[in-house]
């Protein structure tokens, strides 16, 4: 599952469930493991914590795995538009020493339910004021995001166009996160030169 979002990529958390069919209890020193999404290899690693597998039962383990955005053959938002994708959990656990072990490898196939693009909507476009000089424009923007957990956000990339003219693009909002399951208000504020638009005061009143 994805339990997490962030700037660069999503963490990843696999639940394992081994079986020692031995009566003795064997004891893991670590896993080298590879994670493969549609066929693509996504992401490996390795964990140093020691793992004791009683015998003749069943244990559960976990693994966390960070997937850069980087790794992704396609566009982010062209992976993300997707519902679910096929994965493949390689792993090699380790028996012994640094100097010797053996290797044991098992794989673990499933699917992964992906996060979901956050719903952006305008709430409102009005005009706080007008000067003989200056136009001053407010957007609010409605932010929804759909998953459990909660996603980072460094900029909004929008363009405003007003009379044919560019008057806002890509405006920064560093640090800000958007909390699981919630909607939230983004305001944007704008000052817009009369002449830049090719208007006059006159013009904007009549309209």
């Amino acid at each position: 599952q994805v339990t997490e979002m962030r700037l660069n990529g999503v963490e990843l958390l696999f639940h394992v469930e081994l079986f020692n069919p031995n009566p003795f209890g064997v004891r893991f020193a670590g896993v080298d493991y590879e994670v493969e999404v549609d066929g693509t290899h996504f992401a490996n690693g390795q964990t140093e914590s020691a793992l004791d597998l009683r015998g003749e039962e069943k244990t559960m383990t976990d693994f966390t795995v960070h997937v850069p955005f980087a790794s992704l053959g396609e566009s982010i938002l062209g992976f993300l538009a997707r519902e679910k994708v096929d994965y493949l959990l390689k792993t090699n656990f380790r028996m012994g020493t640094e100097d010797s072990f053996l290797r044991v490898p098992a794989q673990f196939p499933g699917q992964l339910i992906l996060p979901k693009v956050p719903d952006v909507s305008v709430r409102d476009f009005s005009f706080p004021s007008v000067s003989t000089e200056a136009l001053t424009t407010r957007l609010v923007l409605e932010v929804n995001n759909p998953n459990d957990f909660d996603v980072p956000v460094d900029a909004f990339g929008i363009h405003v166009i007003l009379n044919h003219q560019e008057i806002l693009s890509h405006t920064s909002i560093a640090g800000r996160r958007l909390t699981a399951h919630q909607s939230v208000d983004i305001p944007f504020e704008m000052k817009v030169d009369f002449k830049g638009l090719g208007l006059s005061v006159q013009n904007i009143l009549k309209r």
